[in-house]
């Protein structure tokens, strides 16, 4: 096609004439100046001819709407205005006649103007053609069935008074005591139960008067991790039936318990092992069936959990009885008693909470805090001085003094009261104060006197030991955090007196302890070793509760066993004390055959009145009374002016440097014999066994030992047991633990023979040796020929019998670096001797 043929468009056209601009048109919105308005928000509420909005200035009908908004009568005078208009009809099928005042408007603009609903308009217009004069008051809503909501609160609240525990106030180190002695919020221990529909709201108190008045429950802190953990629980009950769903778990939990059923987090209090250890192994549970298998695991310890709470609530109950404490039920009742010692973070000398940084940095001493509550009668506290021994002294002291109170008591009250004859020690799961062989023989000591026919001693599975005692420290803590200004232990003691109420208006005593009574020297004296108490790494299953009765009161049927040795020839007697032990306190057998522990011969033997002498005191070195020093010197100056502070701090450092030991307070019941009474069974507690537990250690009641180290013997006695290192093993043959060439060993004269090994007697290593040999103590003269000379060949007996060889140096003939400095230094009787090896001391071999 040639070029002239081509035609272009005419706007692309140089030569065209006519322009495409002219042609083309734009819509009007795009080409007039003048935009439309949108309507206004009183022009959406109207959009009849009347145009309502147009009527009333926009400014008005905004403020009028504010303040219907604002009347709470607002129904009321809506529905007056709709009677008036509905009576205005000329018949009863005309319409309304819409109207705000003398102006007409439409409907739609009516409820604009009166803030109303559509819905609301129509329900008056009911009732004013129903013929209401008045606007009906509202009724009370239909309650709606929640039964499976009500079934989920009542297992949070067996879970609230079961399984929780109070608040665990402890001290955790130097940063986290400061930070505790400064709290004084009460929200932190109780929570505001609002309105009677909550499920605690019976268990409140009522604080306050008037506007300010209040119902508070205390909060409690639960083992798990987490919600979903507590769901798992609650999954695997088997008293359920019907279970809810997740959600309404969650939601029944978020509405009523959040608030007061805590999870307790990293450095609150202690978690028990097993629950932190089975919440672990359920996170990293990587199917449904492991997981599954935890749960069940965790449930069936929550339910020897709650078996035990049940009991030690079923206890406190028979102890807070009214009739429990009269004459004519001794027989028959048990009293309880509790001991617990609080956390010292609230107890620095002294203390000032205007103080600067300076003066909480300062070197304070820490009082101690022992309580023993005594259900159904009193509360009894203890304050401590810092340098007391927190032992089983400590306690045995305490709780004989709490006895001595409860005796007056009674006497005041008249002949018709007295003590009952069975006892329970509820104590904390820890062998330092309580779970020990010098408590149990206290406890022992008391059914031997005759102050009580059986003693229960009962603790709680570790980790789950919070306890009632526990929830008073927490309302101490909360009284002494508000203090200013406390200089002496008087003053924490005074403190205490007039600002914590007794339970159910029992009496409540306050003492200050300057020393304790040696309660274990004198039960030394029994030569008596109960081991199997505590549990330990490789047997972490111990018993939890312990029985002591007298022989007559056992029933004939069963055996008592005597592992003492000493005492397999003591005739018995009816006063000789036995022990019982369980598992867990729950449990409805023994865990093995009762036996003797304190025959009656050897008890009446010790006399208590001369025997029971102070304690001493825990001696305090240079630096430390040094510091308490200044710190006293600090506190007496500008601006704190705490003189009575300077003073007692003076004082107690210079009793504790020149060793004064004060007298404690006398006792009278434990000094005495009791009376006995017509002989009654201690009531069973124990409803639930749970079988396949796992087996628990085993208690032995037998002699006790004698130190084994050799600084404990005497020099003529002592005698060195470790083979030399000629005398090797036979196993250790071949071996070059000197860099040397490798001793020849007999039979190893590198032949197939082997004659000479087989007659030789191989070596065993001291921890080899004969267990019964190390628990006799020390050997007597005619045992110590053979202790000493163990049957060697008889060309090396006498590097055996001089050699002295320690764990690192048994292969090295002139002995280890570390005990060749001693030799060096004649540390201790080591030497030198011709041949440059190292002795303890010279022997006569010939």
């Amino acid at each position: 096609m040639a070029d002239s043929d081509v035609e272009l468009p005419p706007d692309v056209s140089s030569t065209g004439n006519e322009s495409v601009e002219d042609e083309v048109e734009l819509p009007p919105d795009v080409e007039d100046d003048d935009v439309v308005p949108e309507a206004t928000s009183a022009q959406q509420h109207c959009s009849c001819k009347l145009k309502c909005f147009s009527k009333f200035a926009q400014d008005s009908v905004e403020l009028h709407r504010n303040s219907q908004l604002a009347d709470p009568n607002r129904m009321a005078s809506s529905f007056h205005k709709i009677k008036v208009m509905v009576d205005q009809r000329a018949s009863t099928d005309a319409k309304i006649a819409w109207a705000i005042g003398e102006t007409k408007v439409c409907r739609p603009w009516w409820e604009h103007y009166h803030a109303i609903g559509h819905k609301q308009v129509d329900d008056l217009v009911k009732l004013s053609k129903a013929g209401h004069s008045q606007l009906p008051e509202r009724g009370a809503r239909m309650p709606r069935e929640k039964l499976k909501a009500d079934a989920v609160d009542v297992w949070f609240l067996g879970i609230y008074q079961g399984s929780s525990e109070p608040s665990p106030l402890e001290d955790s180190g130097p940063s986290s005591g400061d930070r505790l002695e400064e709290l004084g919020d009460d929200s932190l221990q109780h929570e505001v139960v609002n309105g009677s529909s909550h499920p605690l709201y019976a268990l409140s108190v009522q604080v306050g008067e008037g506007v300010n008045k209040q119902h508070l429950v205390p909060k409690r802190f639960l083992n798990e991790a987490s919600l979903g953990s507590l769901w798992a629980l609650y999954k695997h009950d088997e008293k359920i039936t019907e279970k809810v769903s997740r959600d309404t778990f969650t939601k029944a939990f978020n509405k009523h318990w959040k608030s007061v059923l805590c999870f307790k987090h990293d450095g609150q209090g202690t978690r028990c092992s097993i629950c932190a250890t089975m919440d672990e192994e359920r996170r990293r549970a990587v199917s449904k069936e492991e997981r599954q298998e935890v749960e069940l695991r965790k449930r069936r310890h929550y339910e020897r959990h709650d078996a035990d709470r049940s009991m030690n609530v079923r206890s406190n109950k028979m102890s807070t009885d009214p009739s429990t404490f009269q004459l004519a039920n001794a027989s028959t009742r048990v009293v309880k008693l509790m001991v617990d010692g609080m956390d010292q973070a609230k107890f620095r000398t002294p203390r000032n909470l205007a103080a600067s940084s300076s003066f909480s940095q300062a070197y304070r001493p820490t009082l101690h805090l022992t309580g023993v509550l005594i259900f159904g009668l009193m509360e009894v506290y203890f304050l401590l001085n810092p340098d007391t021994k927190k032992d089983a002294n400590m306690n045995c002291s305490c709780i004989s003094i709490a006895l001595d109170r409860c005796r007056a008591l009674l006497e005041s009250l008249g002949p018709s009261y007295s003590l009952p004859r069975h006892a329970i020690l509820a104590a904390d799961n820890t062998p330092r104060e309580a779970k020990n062989q010098f408590f149990g023989t206290f406890a022992g000591s008391l059914v031997q006197r005759k102050h009580f026919d059986s003693i229960e001693v009962q603790f709680m599975m570790c980790g789950h030991t919070k306890n009632e005692l526990d929830q008073r420290f927490s309302t101490i803590a909360t009284v002494l955090s508000k203090a200013p200004v406390l200089e002496t232990p008087e003053h924490f003691a005074e403190c205490i007196r007039k600002n914590v109420q007794p339970l159910h208006g029992k009496e409540l005593h306050v003492m200050v302890l300057d020393s304790t009574w040696d309660f274990q020297a004198m039960f030394e004296k029994y030569n008596c070793q109960i081991s199997g108490l505590t549990s330990t790494h490789l047997q972490p299953n111990a018993n939890h509760l312990w029985r002591f009765e007298r022989r007559e009161s056992l029933e004939s049927s069963l055996v008592v066993e005597v592992n003492n040795v000493n005492w397999a020839d003591l005739p018995q007697h009816d006063d000789d004390v036995i022990i019982s032990v369980k598992q867990y306190m729950s449990s409805s057998s023994l865990s093995q055959k009762p036996q003797l522990m304190l025959p009656h011969c050897l008890a009446t033997k010790i006399d208590f009145a001369t025997s029971l002498q102070p304690a001493d005191r825990r001696w305090l070195s240079e630096d430390m009374l040094k510091e308490f020093r200044k710190t006293a010197q600090m506190v007496g100056r500008e601006p704190w002016r705490l003189f009575e502070a300077e003073q007692w701090l003076e004082t107690w450092c210079t009793e504790n440097e020149t060793k004064v030991v004060k007298m404690p307070p006398k006792l009278e019941m434990v000094l005495e014999f009791g009376t006995g009474f017509e002989l009654a069974a201690l009531p069973d507690f124990s409803d639930l066994f749970i079988p396949d537990d796992p087996m628990p250690r085993v208690v032995k009641v037998g002699s006790r030992k004698v130190l084994k180290r050799p600084a404990a013997r005497q020099a003529s006695g002592s005698v060195m047991k470790r083979p030399a290192a000629g005398m090797r093993r036979p196993a250790a043959a071949g071996h070059n633990h000197d860099g040397g060439e490798p001793s020849e060993q007999p039979g190893d004269d590198n032949d197939d023979d082997g004659d000479d090994v087989s007659e030789q007697p191989a070596m065993r290593r001291p921890a080899a040796a004969d267990h019964d040999d190390l628990d006799r103590g020390e050997p007597s003269a005619n045992e110590a020929g053979e202790v000493a000379n163990p049957p060697v060949p008889a060309e090396e007996a006498a590097d055996v019998a001089y050699i002295y060889g320690c764990t690192k140096c048994r292969y090295a003939q002139r002995g280890c670096k570390q005990c060749r400095d001693k030799a060096t230094r004649k540390y201790r009787g080591y030497h030198f001797d011709d041949d440059g090896n190292v002795r303890r001391r010279s022997v006569d071999v010939s």
